[in-house]
């Protein structure tokens, strides 16, 4: 078998696995692998850096907060009318 063969074949039998794992296994691989390069990225940046972006994440959920209650609050409003 060729080198360009053996590779093809590669493909075609991770394609398969996929194929045939359920989609919770898949969730979990990509959580463990997200869960890994967080780690790294925790470990690998200095802390002033991590500051920010620990503040950057909590405006963008307190951001996400308010929007999801005014839709809400929206829907409430649209129901009563």
């Amino acid at each position: 078998m060729t080198l360009e063969e053996t590779r093809e074949l590669e493909v075609k039998i991770a394609n398969e696995i996929l194929n045939n794992l359920p989609l919770s296994a898949v969730v979990d691989m990509a959580q463990t692998a997200a869960k890994k390069r967080a780690k790294e990225i925790i470990d690998q940046t200095p802390e002033d850096k991590l500051s920010e972006m620990k503040a950057k994440y909590e405006e963008l959920e307190q951001k996400a907060k308010e929007e999801a209650e005014k839709a809400k609050q929206e829907e409430v409003s649209d129901g009563q009318t």
